[in-house]
């Protein structure tokens, strides 16, 4: 599982780094939205990963979708 671990990991670094950028700016940013969505896509893309790191993914994703917050947007 360390190659799912790795890419979720690279994919929340990206987002989070977006997310500065984007306060920096003064501009709203969705930031579990676009987590989501990246995610998504990543794990339909992920064809060589076995089953078990596929669920890690989706766990993570079940995870975000229950999480509780006022807005998805952060400012």
């Amino acid at each position: 599982m360390k190659h799912s671990i790795k890419v979720v990991d690279i994919i929340i670094q990206k987002k989070f780094k977006e997310f500065l950028d984007a306060r920096r700016k003064g501009i709203s940013y969705d930031f579990k939205g676009k987590l989501k969505k990246e995610l998504k896509n990543t794990l339909k893309q992920l064809k060589h990963f076995n089953p078990d790191e596929k669920l890690e993914i989706q766990n993570l994703l079940q995870e975000i979708e229950r999480s509780h917050v006022r807005s998805s947007y952060i400012q």
